[in-house]
């Protein structure tokens, strides 16, 4: 295809508006095509996958072996803390059951 010996005439891509092209124009596209898509690339992709698998699990592997060297297993490590709107009320309402409780005794 991309040698400039073999002139092959290609008919038009479009009816009205396109002229004949030669073949070995198109020399570029079709060798980054091939670079990308070549029977290399499912290996490639196939490599990839594991390795990052094996890269992840290796990775908690180590995570998990420090936090238990440095005594940091009870912890929790992504712990939620709870909005501050929802935090104030909750304070308010142990704030009042605190204040029912007070005046219930001093009724008894």
């Amino acid at each position: 295809m991309c040698d400039q010996r073999n002139a092959f005439t290609m008919c038009p891509l479009c009816d009205k508006t396109c002229d004949y092209w030669n073949l070995s124009s198109a020399c570029g596209t079709a060798r980054a095509s091939h670079l990308f898509d070549n029977p290399a690339t499912v290996f490639f992709s196939v490599f990839m996958a594991l390795w990052a698998t094996m890269f992840l699990e290796n990775w908690k592997r180590l995570q998990m072996r420090l936090s238990y060297f440095w005594d940091l297993t009870g912890l929790e490590e992504e712990e939620e803390h709870p909005r501050p709107e929802y935090e104030t009320k909750l304070l308010q309402k142990k704030s009042q059951t605190e204040k029912c409780k007070k005046t219930c005794q001093d009724e008894v």
